[in-house]
């Protein structure tokens, strides 16, 4: 593409390309979406009409700005927010910021299970397809907190909540084929064990160590929902997105300007079979990637 860096991906791929369902994993996400925001903006005349969007967390950094980006470009938004008046004066701002009314914010707190089934269906209520799911918000090394689904805090709402939202949407990305899933991780997830717990005894609890864990799970959980869903009536790619540090490229996985892969731990099928299923029980979800 014209006036492309070299290394860079092309950031149409991302909602362009013909697969139906793009498992998308970001990781260093701040990086990554700045360089695709401002290599977007300055290339790409990609119009997104009569496309739907969620984008979670979109009141502030990344998210936000991806919100207005998509909002430009014609895209119907929906973003969240942890309460009512944090909801309002993000859809204002949104809106303002990108001159569209198809901007949408809806409360959804990722610590609380009963809020992720909420936001979803309050969003059904107004729209009947999804063509992008980005799981963007999430939390960073927080002190121990329990959360009244019984899970420490950092691993529900990095992981298992994004996993419960985007089962709970499954049946609205397959109907709106192409539709993407993008999920926004770290290379911290290289920090991670193969030994998952749901919730750390208080006294064994690490804060870096406990947000490794909620990304190397969102990694795997990228993974295994690309795998599951690629005989779903077509073909489904693992488009994986890293932005090193400043100055390096950005593509599937880059790293020093070459591609490189994902750590060795993530390759585990047997790790990846025995989170999903450990997940299904944490969630309380029967059937996902069906």
């Amino acid at each position: 593409m014209p006036g492309l860096p070299p290394n860079m991906p092309n950031p149409e791929a991302i909602f362009e390309s013909w697969w139906p369902i793009i498992i998308g994993i970001i990781g260093g996400v701040g990086y990554a979406l700045r360089q695709y925001m401002r290599g977007a903006r300055c290339i790409s005349e990609l119009k997104l009409e009569d496309k739907v969007a969620i984008v979670t967390g979109g009141g502030s950094g990344i998210g936000k700005q991806l919100a207005i980006d998509l909002a430009k470009r014609g895209c119907k938004v929906y973003t969240t927010a942890r309460n009512q008046e944090q909801a309002k004066a993000t859809e204002q701002d949104i809106r303002q910021s990108s001159k569209s009314e198809l901007v949408h914010c809806l409360v959804c707190e990722l610590d609380k299970f009963s809020s992720v089934k909420s936001f979803v269906a309050a969003f059904k209520k107004k729209e009947e397809q999804l063509h992008y799911l980005v799981h963007n918000a999430g939390v960073m090394m927080c002190d121990f907190n329990k959360t009244e689904d019984g899970h420490e805090e950092q691993f529900q709402v990095n992981y298992l909540s994004p996993f419960l939202m985007t089962s709970l949407l499954q049946d609205y990305l397959k109907n709106s084929t192409p539709s993407r899933v993008l999920l926004a991780t770290a290379p911290a997830y290289k920090l991670g064990s193969s030994t998952f717990t749901d919730c750390p005894p208080e006294d064994k609890y690490n804060t870096g160590d406990a947000y490794a864990q909620s990304k190397l799970a969102l990694v795997l959980f990228g993974v295994t929902l690309a795998e599951k869903l690629k005989d779903d009536g077509a073909q489904t790619t693992l488009y994986a997105l890293l932005g090193v540090s400043a100055g390096k490229t950005t593509g599937k996985i880059y790293k020093e300007c070459a591609e490189t892969e994902y750590a060795d731990i993530v390759k585990d099928e047997e790790l990846q079979k025995s989170l999903w299923k450990q997940t299904l029980e944490w969630t309380k979800v029967k059937e996902f990637g069906q």
